[in-house]
């Protein structure tokens, strides 16, 4: 039996750790590790095309257009292009790369007659494959990949969009899952359509659904399965549920997932919208109720709000989130007269704000990427018009 002095003391010691964390405020130092009309391996940048991504160890990747095409790059390296050929393919184009902590880069890339996820060395599924008996003709944009390798993404397999959509992993031996499909049924919802998927290390795989509600359109939830099957399938929330006492109209797409299975996803609710953490199941266990009872962190709770006032800024509108392993997130947000980047607590940047000899104009692609020693990393424009890669690391 718990003891109602160990409950206390928990309390005690969780909201001290809230109160220890809202007090702070955190500074940041800042570092431009590439810029458009600047050369990385002898290749001269001319546009920055995605947001960049950050692993655990402080590796950074991005896509960049030079002067023979486009490329993935670190900020030293160019790891892979458009005119290279690899598992056979040559490549027309390369895009939206994710990073695991090995240093294995998952993309989308084109090939003539088709187009595939590919890492650096190796073609892992390609239009024209089958898995679970879908044929996959398209893939949308985005890849999500995890140290063992395993990748997760969204796939157009036969119908048009979007009764034809498919959530498919794949992994290195080239074993692929259909996770789920538009017209399953989840939680007692019809789905009517799909949304970009992500994957943790764990295999837990999280992305969004529509449901078929002719009543409300907006019908959305959250959904969580497991890479190895389609058997452990959980709605986590969905529209109408309410959480930090915001009634839920509408989510959007999952931003990360962390170790222990909690979802970071942004949601609209009447009134505003906001980052949510959404917690994984409880297990029916005396231990894990307790403990999902003496600890806050543990509950599905509004991470940051609009209207909340974060060093000063009152957020208006939010855009997307980074989540580390760890749930440490840090996200695009506008405020009036800016935008910035932002943490729960404190703000990173904002636009005005020098970095270095210059001063930050722009945001680009309303993204940032964070890690668990609380690094961020985003795509600005500078006060000169440059584009650029920005490492932001807290002092």
């Amino acid at each position: 039996m718990i003891s109602l002095a160990k409950i206390t003391l928990a309390l005690a010691v969780n909201f001290g750790l809230l109160a220890t964390l809202n007090a702070q405020t955190t500074e940041y130092s800042f570092k431009v590790l590439a810029r458009t009309g600047e050369s990385i391996d002898g290749n001269t940048l001319f546009d920055l095309l995605d947001a960049p991504v950050l692993n655990e160890r402080g590796k950074v990747v991005f896509t960049a257009s030079f002067s023979s095409g486009e490329g993935i790059f670190t900020p030293d390296r160019l790891l892979v292009k458009s005119g290279d050929t690899v598992d056979g393919k040559a490549l027309a184009y390369v895009r939206y790369p994710s990073l695991n902590d090995r240093g294995v880069v998952a993309f989308l890339a084109g090939f003539p007659n088709g187009s595939g996820i590919f890492t650096q060395s190796r073609l892992l599924v390609k239009t024209g494959d089958a898995i679970g008996g879908q044929a996959i003709n398209t893939f949308y944009a985005g890849t999500s990949l995890n140290d063992a390798g395993e990748v997760a993404f969204e796939a157009l397999v036969g119908a048009p969009y979007p009764t034809g959509t498919a959530i498919f992993t794949t992994s290195p031996n080239r074993r692929g899952r259909v996770i789920a499909t538009a017209g399953d049924t989840i939680a007692g919802g019809v789905v009517n359509d799909l949304g970009v998927p992500i994957i943790n290390d764990q295999g837990t795989v999280s992305f969004r659904v529509g449901f078929q509600n002719y009543a409300d359109p907006n019908d959305t939830g959250i959904i969580t399965a497991e890479s190895h099957g389609r058997e452990a399938t959980t709605l986590l929330k969905k529209t109408g549920d309410t959480i930090d006492g915001k009634l839920i109209t509408v989510f959007g797409y999952p931003s990360g997932i962390t170790r222990q299975g909690g979802v970071i996803a942004l949601a609209n609710y009447n009134g505003g919208s906001g980052i949510f953490a959404l917690a994984p199941p409880v297990p029916d266990h005396p231990l894990e109720i307790a403990q999902n009872v003496i600890n806050p962190l543990k509950r599905s709770r509004a991470l940051a709000r609009t209207g909340d006032t974060i060093g000063g800024a009152t957020i208006t509108q939010f855009g997307q989130a980074g989540v580390s392993k760890r749930g440490d997130t840090a996200f695009y947000a506008t405020y009036a007269g800016g935008q910035g980047i932002f943490t729960p607590v404190a703000p990173v940047i904002r636009t005005g704000d020098s970095i270095g000899l210059d001063r930050l104009k722009s945001i680009l692609f309303n993204s940032a990427s964070i890690n668990s020693r609380g690094v961020v990393v985003f795509a600005g424009q500078l006060d000169d018009n440059s584009k650029v890669i920005v490492v932001a690391e807290p002092r």
